[in-house]
């Protein structure tokens, strides 16, 4: 991961019960290019409604996409 040179978004719900947030937070950190992280607040594994809309858009943005 560290030698990736490729953009890095990760999307999350903050009550992820599969891909605890300490380890989400730590893949992000370790991107040498990471641009956004964002945790839905009570959201789980697959996040979805508005907010989620909304924050996969800033993610987007982001990565220049």
């Amino acid at each position: 991961m560290r030698r990736s040179p490729a953009p890095l978004a990760v999307v999350t719900g903050a009550s992820d019960g599969l891909v605890r947030i300490a380890d989400a937070r730590a893949y992000f950190a370790a991107s040498p290019n990471g641009r956004y992280f964002g945790a839905l607040p009570d959201e789980h594994h697959c996040p979805s409604g508005a907010a989620c809309a909304e924050m996969l858009r800033a993610a987007l943005l982001a990565l220049g996409a």
